[in-house]
């Protein structure tokens, strides 16, 4: 059965995550700008993991073998690709180069994380994790320790290459609980499709809460820092997935595979985001219009692409 609801909702977090790294309206509305950027499109990775957990449950051994094969070469392909950019050739073997290669680049962070939060899933199946109590404790602490880097209480950055970012924006304290989030979200899916009329309510109650969060991490830090994990995500991604999971679904599959252009622009996105910036002198939110347009065209080629080289996405 195939989901294109969740292809439409991909391709829209996509084109979130291009306008968040190119700091759309910045050069506008500043204020707006931190309620976009650091609110409402804070809410794409999470459901990424959420959607990749979701689908993940489902799978047999073998497939979910396949399937992380698949990832590995996929995070190996771009890393190459983008390794003029990370890589200290200068000094092959090194912490820095490490980090990177057990971290990734930039936006090739959630392809690790993705893999790492598949395997840890599995022990916590076996072993009968509480679920909740996990979700709950880990993103709890990943949401204290990026409040602790803010406040100046952690002071670790670039030692050793070392971003701070690693402390909390990573698999075990934001990718592994939307992903965990994503297992249950299919465990019970019956549950919530009987709970479909609240669906709705619960995902405007959340989503005013994350404003209320975004509000209150604007007066605290402005526009100084990005802020990656808001405690209000926890419950307004999945029922944003939700929402988008019980409506009618359309087929999009006859114009084009929607789900492999997302994967597409989101790996190239960054690529086209250095380039354009080099290329162009324009303020953020137009920067940030020619990468979306861009990222799509080349994302279709992409698509095309894959289909001989089978690397790609």
């Amino acid at each position: 059965m195939r989901y294109y609801r969740i292809d439409q909702l991909r391709f829209t977090l996509a084109i979130m995550i291009v306008a968040l790294h190119g700091g759309f309206l910045k050069d506008t509305s500043p204020d707006l700008a931190y309620f976009i950027n650091n609110g409402l499109f804070r809410i794409a990775v999470p459901i990424f993991f959420i959607i990749s957990g979701f689908f993940y449950f489902s799978m047999n051994h073998q497939k979910k073998i396949k399937w992380s094969k698949k990832l590995a070469t996929i995070y190996m392909t771009w890393s190459v690709i983008y390794s003029y950019f990370w890589f200290d050739f200068s000094h092959p073997i090194s912490v820095r180069n490490f980090l990177y290669v057990i971290n990734g680049y930039h936006h090739l962070w959630f392809v690790p994380a993705l893999l790492y939060s598949a395997f840890f899933v599995v022990f916590i199946n076996k072993f009968r994790v509480n679920k909740f109590v996990t979700i709950f404790l880990l993103f709890s602490m990943g949401f204290i320790l990026q409040h602790a880097v803010f406040n100046d209480y952690i002071d670790i950055d670039n030692v050793n290459g070392f971003n701070q970012l690693y402390l909390y924006r990573n698999f075990l304290f934001f990718g592994l609980p939307f992903f965990i989030l994503g297992n249950v979200l299919a465990e019970y899916e019956v549950f919530f499709r009987k709970i479909k009329p609240l669906v709705l309510p619960m995902l405007i109650v959340s989503f005013i809460i994350m404003l209320i969060e975004t509000y209150f991490n604007y007066k605290l830090y402005g526009d100084v820092v990005g802020v990656d994990i808001l405690l209000s995500l926890l419950i307004l991604c999945p029922f944003i997935f939700l929402f988008v999971l019980m409506g009618n679904s359309i087929n999009t599959e006859v114009f084009l595979n929607l789900a492999q252009l997302s994967s597409a622009i989101y790996f190239i996105h960054q690529f086209v985001l250095i380039v354009v910036r080099k290329t162009f002198i324009f303020d953020e939110s137009m920067i940030s219009l020619i990468a979306i347009f861009i990222s799509a065209v080349v994302g279709v080629i992409i698509v095309k692409v894959n289909k001989i080289v089978k690397i790609l996405i």
